[in-house]
């Protein structure tokens, strides 16, 4: 699967993010830093796994938000096997922004 379809199908649930850091930034107003999420595409589309890898926001209630954004994305079916990908989402405190960073991977397991 393209890592580029990959970051517009979580680019298009980021919203959830937004909303879950606005409220961070309430109790934390410095609170900031990129969260990595790990995740397995199975062939069918189906997400098979995610984790946080690392949470440079320290905070676990954003790095869970992260995770639940993410697993709320939808992927198409694939012609190979089972694909994992990495996933950079930066949260910055300027306008409380949440950017998709990167998206590394495609790589069969």
């Amino acid at each position: 699967m393209d890592p580029g379809y990959v970051k517009r199908a979580i680019a298009a649930r980021l919203s959830r993010v937004r909303h879950c850091y606005a409220d961070a930034l309430q109790r934390d107003p410095t609170l900031a830093g990129l969260v990595r999420v790990q995740l397995t595409i199975d062939p069918a589309g189906t997400l098979a796994a995610a984790s946080v890898v690392a949470n440079g926001t320290g905070d676990e209630t954003v790095g869970g938000c992260v995770l639940d954004g993410v697993r709320a994305a939808r992927f198409p079916p694939s012609d190979g096997g089972s694909e994992e990908f990495r996933v950079g989402i930066r949260l910055r405190l300027t306008n409380a922004t949440v950017r998709l960073d990167d998206v590394v991977g495609g790589m069969p397991i």
